[in-house]
């Protein structure tokens, strides 16, 4: 059997008419896949994007607080400058008292040792006058013996003289 050649041309152009269909098609599928998936790339970004957002919104609320709070830190920090700066006049000036209490003492202390070495002089005096009165009153009970003993020897010369006199007298 023989088929009409219009015929065949006709079902060769419609199968090329089918298969350009075909391929349509599948080029739609492949896009609409490829659609889909940019979509679903798409949506998840945007999922992503959202909790950023959301992050971030908590983040800026957080720091709208904390910025809230600067003033009164910043007064805050304030005063303890200017406590701080009080602090140091006042340590500058116990340091400069302390100095002068430093060199005081320092004077004193020279004071104290010149009154020791005088004190120690003083003391060198003393035993030294105690030395001479004991050897002073040595010293007079010895001549107070020696005239004790002068006058016995003068009271006996004077005997003797006298009774040589007297024996003189006698011959």
């Amino acid at each position: 059997m023989r088929v009409p050649t219009g015929a065949v041309l006709a079902q060769d152009k419609q199968n090329e008419v089918s298969q350009k269909a075909a391929e349509e098609l599948q080029a739609q599928v492949v896009a609409d896949e490829e659609s889909s998936y940019y979509v679903s790339t798409l949506n998840k970004r945007c999922e992503e994007l959202q909790v950023q957002l959301m992050e971030m919104t908590n983040k800026n609320t957080r720091l709208s607080e904390e910025n809230s709070c600067l003033p009164g830190q910043m007064c805050w920090m304030e005063e303890i400058q200017a406590e701080n700066a009080n602090v140091k006049g006042q340590l500058t000036r116990v340091a400069e008292e302390q100095n002068s209490a430093i060199q005081d003492m320092s004077c004193l202390q020279t004071q104290l040792e010149d009154a020791e070495c005088k004190l120690e002089v003083m003391r060198e005096t003393v035993e030294r006058r105690q030395q001479l009165e004991k050897e002073y009153k040595e010293t007079k009970l010895v001549l107070q013996r020696k005239e004790k003993e002068d006058e016995f020897l003068q009271y006996a010369q004077a005997e003797v003289n006298r009774k040589h006199k007297e024996a003189m007298q006698l011959f």
